[in-house]
């Protein structure tokens, strides 16, 4: 086990970038960044091209979403593979969406039925079992309540008609894909991924990183609080990439407040959101998080 390289299946806004950063400071581990994202955003399968959504919305799609990346999921395959069968003395410690990695048909089966899928009897991403099942898997969650207004919040500052209720909002917010990755690779492996939950990193570092670097082998002692900056030299160059990824690339350390947040009540939330955005989008935002609880409290119980 202590060879075998690491995959963390995480989604937005659950404090991806900062445990990747914060697990990755240790020194037996070199990191890998999102090497789906390029295929799933912005190369010629990208997902954006079949999503349903509004004239206004598939406009900008259309004006935004015509690229040169020439990056296929077959590519980002391949490129991962060449990154495992690298020759190296540290483990490979990936991390991407779980969104970017399912199965196409499969992305849109399941934000677009109303029967949530009961069992994971095959692989539900892209990855080939000869390949996926070489890593180590983290299953990263954190509260639904803070992940998907969070995660609206941040697509708005973009001004590109992103929509609350659009299938673009509803598939990179899910729980499933993760659910169903965790379900195929407990089958599959004979034992539960590892699961951590993003508002722990903060809160319970101690445990965590105790936790995750036992059930890894290694030494938790490699693990530190703080880093630097990624060195502008080595920052992503494409603009989109960047955008998404500063957080990461510019953070220096896990930062606390000095008192943990209470979880908010649906209502709470709901009367938050209504002030900020109107009853409309408060009320989509409320049927997200409410379709997504059995998922987050399913996925928690195995948590570190």
């Amino acid at each position: 086990m202590a060879s075998k390289p690491i995959f963390v299946f995480d989604n937005p806004r659950t404090r991806s970038h900062l445990f990747w950063r914060w697990i990755g400071t240790h020194p037996d581990l070199r990191t890998e960044y999102h090497p789906y994202l390029l295929a799933a955003h912005l190369g010629p399968e990208n997902f954006y091209r079949d999503i349903r959504c509004s004239p206004q919305r598939r406009e900008v799609i259309e004006k935004y979403g015509v690229t040169d990346v020439p990056d296929t999921f077959n590519s980002a395959t391949q490129d991962l593979q060449k990154a495992v069968n690298r020759a190296s003395n540290q483990r490979l410690f990936v991390s991407d969406h779980c969104h970017r990695l399912v199965k196409r048909d499969l992305l849109f089966s399941v934000i677009r039925s109303e029967r949530q899928p009961q069992d994971a009897p095959s692989n539900p991403t892209l990855i080939p079992d000869s390949l996926l099942l070489k890593f180590d898997p983290i299953i990263l969650i954190r509260h639904p309540i803070f992940t998907i207004p969070s995660f609206y919040k941040q697509m708005t500052r973009f001004n590109l008609c992103f929509e609350s209720d659009g299938e673009d909002m509803r598939l990179q917010t899910t729980l499933q894909y993760a659910w169903l990755i965790f379900e195929y690779l407990r089958e599959a492996t004979g034992r539960p991924p590892i699961v951590v939950d993003g508002d722990d990193i903060v809160w319970r570092a101690g445990e965590v990183k105790e936790g995750v670097c036992a059930a890894l082998g290694l030494d938790a002692a490699g693990v530190q609080d703080s880093w630097g900056p990624t060195p502008v030299e080595e920052r992503p160059t494409n603009q989109y990439v960047w955008e998404f990824t500063k957080v990461a690339h510019e953070s220096t350390g896990i930062e606390r407040v000095p008192s943990k947040p209470a979880v908010p009540s649906i209502d709470e939330a709901f009367e938050g959101w209504r002030k900020e955005y109107g009853g409309e989008v408060a009320g989509h935002l409320r049927s997200l998080v409410e379709a997504e609880m059995a998922h987050y409290d399913y996925l928690k119980q195995f948590k570190i």
